[in-house]
């Protein structure tokens, strides 16, 4: 999009004021602007008018939202193509949601060549943002979304990039696979520092799906997402050094432990940029997953001292850690710790709620065998070393545990929805 020298003006007045003296703040309500721009955007001047929406939106106190928005839609209607875009995103994100007024403001970003609008449009139309409000859903139409991100991409939008890739990859457009389609895509996202995209084109190129299997290539592209903060690629990448390809080459498991490190420590779902366009619950349940086992992985190479210094205390505290985040096998591992008395005080009643609980916990991703038959024996064993009252209080205390987990977690659904 070309920028008239007037708007370069502002912009750069607005930035120098704001690196000398930071937002203005009159009262605790709305943020004060500086003075020339405010002036400039009383006498209409569209550029003027979408700064100060900048202004606002990035002044601290929340009754400057309405503000933006207020400045935003003016500098829409004088025709400015970036507020046009500011005021759809708002109507579909920032605001009660309305869909007509959202594709009207970004239709006309659009047409002015607003890649970021076109990207906005075509996202909503292939998912249509159902978990954001389910009252309101937004259109779905595929064909539509399709060739608005294509339009977007072509214009070098790498989160449109991203998104068209990994549509094709993941078969989002009538269920069809494009996984060649794909790789061009997520390759061009990926060299203007997308980390999605990078992970999954290691993921294409661990398992060759549309292009030739190369686990040296692999292990870059994951290397590039993980460094870039990618909790999957994070767990994805500690998962490859600790297991080695296929044919068991390339184990090292001390950067295995650095990774699972990285992704068990420092991990944050909210901050995965890269999926938040998706919306859907299953996404972030795959970062969740993904945080939690590198939990348990890290844990295990704590227990057996494979690529860090061996230490049954510290890979106890990862076991808990992952199984109070419903992994089962930081569960099933943390249980066998109490019932062998390694890294922690042994004790049959506390192994017995542990492997109770494993029974319960449902995040086994990435886990290389099926411990539901391990653990029904645990149980059964240990059901012979406790005492019909220490069970009882075991069964009890894990069935608690279990309510409670169950509440979470729908609370946090109904937080999402708005039915």
């Amino acid at each position: 999009m070309h920028i008239s020298r007037a708007a370069l003006a502002v912009a750069v007045s607005l930035a120098i004021s704001l690196t000398l003296h930071g937002p203005a703040v009159a009262n605790e309500g709305v943020a004060t602007p500086p003075a020339e721009l405010q002036q400039k955007a009383d006498k209409g001047d569209p550029a003027a008018m979408r700064e100060l929406g900048r202004f606002y939106e990035k002044a601290p106190q929340p009754a400057n939202a309405a503000e933006a928005h207020k400045w935003y839609l003016k500098a829409a209607v004088a025709g400015d193509a970036e507020a046009q875009y500011y005021a759809g995103h708002d109507f579909l994100y920032r605001l009660e949601r309305d869909n007509d007024e959202a594709i009207k403001w970004l239709e006309k970003a659009a047409a002015q060549g607003s890649a970021g609008a076109e990207r906005l449009l075509g996202e909503a139309y292939l998912t249509g943002l159902a978990e954001v409000d389910k009252r309101r859903r937004f259109p779905y139409d595929l064909a539509k979304g399709k060739a608005l991100l294509q339009r977007a991409a072509e214009k070098g939008d790498k989160q449109a990039q991203y998104i068209l890739g990994y549509a094709l990859y993941y078969g989002q457009f009538e269920k069809i696979q494009d996984e060649t389609a794909a790789h061009k895509w997520l390759q061009l996202a990926s060299a203007q520092g997308h980390p999605g995209a990078a992970r999954i084109l290691g993921e294409q190129y661990w398992f060759g799906s549309g292009v030739e299997r190369d686990f040296a290539k692999s292990l870059v592209f994951y290397q590039r997402a993980a460094e870039a903060g990618d909790v999957l690629a994070q767990y994805q990448l500690g998962f490859a050094y600790v297991n080695g390809d296929p044919d068991g080459a390339g184990k090292d498991p001390a950067k295995a432990a650095k990774w699972f490190l990285a992704a068990a420590r420092d991990g944050d779902v909210a901050k995965q940029e890269s999926e938040r366009f998706v919306e859907r619950p299953e996404t972030q349940s795959l970062f969740m997953e993904a945080i939690a086992n590198s939990a348990w992985q890290l844990g295990r190479l704590y227990e057996t001292g494979s690529g860090v210094e061996k230490d049954p205390a510290r890979a106890a505290l990862w076991y808990e850690q992952a199984a109070l985040s419903q992994s089962r096998e930081g569960a099933y591992y943390l249980a066998g710790a109490y019932e062998r008395g390694e890294g922690v005080e042994k004790s049959p009643a506390r192994a017995y709620f542990w492997y109770e609980l494993a029974r319960g916990n449902s995040h086994s991703f990435g886990t290389m065998e099926d411990l539901t038959g391990k653990i029904a024996d645990a149980i059964a064993r240990l059901e012979k070393q406790n005492t019909p009252a220490e069970l009882a209080d075991a069964r009890e205390r894990a069935a608690l545990e279990s309510h409670r987990r169950a509440q979470v977690a729908a609370t946090e659904m109904l937080n999402k929805s708005d039915f």
